[in-house]
């Protein structure tokens, strides 16, 4: 319940949330966010980028390392837990490897489950940041703060 609490909060009004189908608590963020726009995400579906990934799975995860190499740095939790799961997947033939046309396809879960004998649900969960494009979420809050309407009002702003 106190991840619900912490997603509930955390997102900008305009944001929408993904998260996975499956979700046990889905019905309840639903119930919790009746207004908010909430976006299954199936990480096994077709890639946005069918060109560069075998799957959402490995789009997402490609898309949160790209994140990761920003040059002004990024900020992540001081967490063992954390840093763990964002490192589970490996490189090796069998784990996360560019198939022969080109698209990258991530470790399998269950691979990474029997191997280091846990799911790395906290790097799926910060992958599923990644699901919805920025850049769309930006030209809808553009979009929104065009159509305000200026001047007058009882803005502190206000001329």
């Amino acid at each position: 319940m106190l991840l619900i609490g912490v997603i509930a909060v955390r997102p900008p009004e305009s944001a929408a949330l993904s998260l996975p189908p499956d979700l046990p608590a889905g019905d309840r963020l639903r119930e919790m966010l009746p207004s908010r726009e909430l976006e299954p995400v199936n990480f096994g579906e077709k890639a946005l980028d069918t060109e560069k990934y075998a799957n959402r799975r490995a789009e997402m995860w490609d898309l949160k390392r790209i994140w990761y190499d920003d040059p002004a740095g990024v900020q992540v939790p001081d967490s063992d837990e954390f840093q763990g799961d964002e490192s589970a997947p490996i490189r090796d033939k069998g784990a996360t490897h560019f198939r022969s046309n080109g698209q990258l396809l991530l470790e399998p879960k269950d691979h990474i489950k029997e191997r280091l004998g846990y799911s790395p649900d906290l790097g799926d969960a910060h992958a599923l940041t990644f699901a919805i494009s920025m850049d769309a979420i930006s030209r809808q809050a553009d979009d929104r703060h065009r159509r305000r309407p200026r001047g007058g009002g009882t803005s502190w702003m206000a001329a």
